[in-house]
């Protein structure tokens, strides 16, 4: 009876023990339950996405990180990304595409880290130190994306986890998120002529703009990219008669992202030539193309077609568009004429004084490439307002080349003045373009009256 009794008691106190102990196992997990967190993406839900707009755009995202704490010790908080990014097809992101920084001015107390933007990696990244006493915090984590590491398109998936845990150990706590990438790595490229999508259109008419090819590609994932520029087709025209190398002009404007190769104005390269160079996400350029005004001249009157090539090269892909160069060369078939010494005037003419010479510097500019004449008219010979002439060998001209041109001078010596019409110049079959100088010369001889000597002359351009 004895025994039996104590047996009795000693399980009950064994029955106490273990009900101590089990209840003083749940306050030291109650007393642990006071260091917790939590994570909320700013736009709402527990992970991060990027689509292609946001990567396009530049947009940001953000998280939330809040931490309760009512222990008095110092903590830590930690990021780490467990799960690195895979698509779709299983090809998998190696490099630190995701970005992080802590956003200034976003905690209260305690030290933040990631004052610019890191790359988020595989190991333990160290976000905030709390305060000494372990108060309670809350701060926001920006990420980004840095798109020259996306080199495959697609949906990108991957893991990242949060931890906070006490500075002098003890047990941790994690949160985990999604991340999700929206990759648009696939190179998009554009290449569009002023007139129509494949069309530059370039007209010689008075004040008629320039012709221009716009450029432009996105995507780019920081892969060397480099754009060439190749002549198919030199602009012919539909007599066969091809332009001459260094009349078509082209510059090139533009390009923030990017190195162009020349921004001066440049002759047309007919061989195939590097015109830019880059390793950015986008970039737009554009080429202008066109026929200065001196080099009408050269050109047979009608339409040339050509056609130039564009291609973006990286070391993976080509991408390449022909444009249409349509030039419009109007007819020309002018003169004009220049006064280098002003107008024809002989003043102050008396005996004994040197013969006085004027000229007229005459330029021809036609297309047409047909023959012409140049003409000279003249009214009467030089008379004054008294009637009275000057002898015919006292007035006299000739005319000489400025250039090497081609045609005939009827007068490279001087010869008198005559009223009517006189030839001066007969061109070559080719109708080339010409210029030259005609020179007038006065001499005073004896018994010369007094006055102011005036006539007219007149230059007409015709065909032969």
């Amino acid at each position: 009876m004895y025994n039996t009794c104590m047996l009795k008691k000693t399980f009950k106190c064994i029955s106490i023990i273990l009900s101590i102990f089990a209840f003083w196992s749940f306050f030291l997990s109650s007393a642990d339950a006071s260091l917790d967190f939590s994570i909320v993406s700013v736009e709402g839900g527990n992970s991060i996405r990027f689509s292609r707009g946001d990567l396009n755009s530049g947009v940001t995202k953000e998280i939330r990180i809040r931490v309760t704490s009512s222990d008095n010790v110092q903590y830590q908080v930690f990021q780490q990304l467990v799960s690195p990014f895979v698509n779709q097809r299983g090809i998998t992101i190696d490099r630190p595409v995701l970005l992080a920084s802590i956003l200034s001015g976003s905690s209260g107390s305690g030290t933040t880290y990631l004052s610019n933007y890191e790359p988020v990696n595989r190991g333990e990244q160290l976000l905030y130190t709390s305060s000494a006493n372990g108060a309670s915090e809350s701060f926001t984590i920006v990420y980004n994306v840095d798109s020259q590491y996306l080199s495959d398109s697609g949906s990108f998936t991957g893991l990242l986890q949060y931890t906070v845990r006490p500075v002098s150990g003890g047990q941790r706590q994690t949160r985990q998120t999604n991340v999700f990438i929206e990759s648009n790595a696939e190179l998009v490229v554009n290449a569009e002529g002023s007139a129509a999508h494949n069309l530059i259109r370039i007209d010689t008419k008075e004040n008629a703009l320039p012709g221009y090819a716009t450029l432009s590609f996105s995507g780019n994932s920081g892969k060397n990219l480099s754009v060439y520029m190749e002549v198919l087709t030199y602009p012919i025209n539909n007599l066969n008669f091809e332009l001459e190398s260094g009349i078509l002009k082209v510059s090139s404007e533009g390009a923030v992202n990017g190195v162009l190769s020349f921004q001066n104005v440049v002759d047309l390269p007919r061989n195939r030539v590097l015109v830019y160079k880059s390793t950015q996400q986008s970039d737009s350029f554009s080429f202008r193309f066109l026929l200065p005004p001196d080099n009408l001249a050269k050109l047979v009157a009608g339409s040339y077609r050509g056609v130039v090539r564009f291609s973006f090269e990286t070391d993976s892909e080509v991408k390449s568009f022909n444009i249409d160069l349509d030039i419009k060369v109007s007819p020309l078939f002018e003169i004009t004429l220049d006064f280098p010494q002003g107008p024809i005037s002989f003043n102050s003419i008396v005996l004994g004084i040197d013969p006085q010479v004027k000229e007229v510097d005459v330029q021809v500019r036609s297309n047409l490439h047909r023959p012409y004449v140049v003409k000279q008219r003249v009214g009467d010979l030089l008379v004054n307002e008294k009637g009275q002439s000057i002898p015919k060998e006292h007035f006299v001209f000739r005319q000489e080349f400025v250039d090497q041109s081609a045609g005939k001078l009827t007068n490279t010596d001087f010869v008198p003045v005559v009223p009517g019409e006189t030839s001066v110049f007969y061109s070559d079959a080719a109708g080339s373009p010409v210029n030259f100088k005609v020179f007038y010369r006065l001499t005073p001889y004896a018994g010369m009256n007094a006055g102011d000597y005036k006539t007219a002359i007149v230059y007409d351009l015709g065909e032969m």
